[in-house]
């Protein structure tokens, strides 16, 4: 993180399994910082959703082009269909509610 405040730039984290996670006492915080966290939703993870993914951060700039990116916008960006259902992102909001009970 030294490093990168120096040079100004931003820190990408995987952080699928680091969710609820503390460090010295606090909440880790993924995709604080105005960096990016990156989850991926499987089976293999706590979530009960099948698939997706999600992408977490402080930054606004960053959070409007991820935002772009989630579908193709002609003459701004070429996106890619990352859709996750509307129930499984339903139903990912209600595990968020209770992660420290998961935890």
């Amino acid at each position: 993180m030294e490093i990168a405040h120096k040079y100004s730039l931003f820190v990408i984290e995987d952080v699928t399994h680091a969710i609820g996670s503390r460090y010295k006492g606090k909440k880790f915080p993924m995709g604080g910082e105005k960096n990016i966290g990156i989850f991926s939703f499987n089976k293999k993870q706590m979530w009960l959703q099948p698939t997706g993914g999600m992408v977490v951060t402080d930054n606004e700039e960053i959070a409007k082009k991820a935002t772009l990116y989630r579908d193709s916008h002609p003459g701004l960006v070429i996106g890619y269909p990352y859709r996750m259902y509307s129930f499984t992102a339903l139903l990912g909001r209600i595990q968020l509610k209770h992660i420290d009970e998961y935890v």
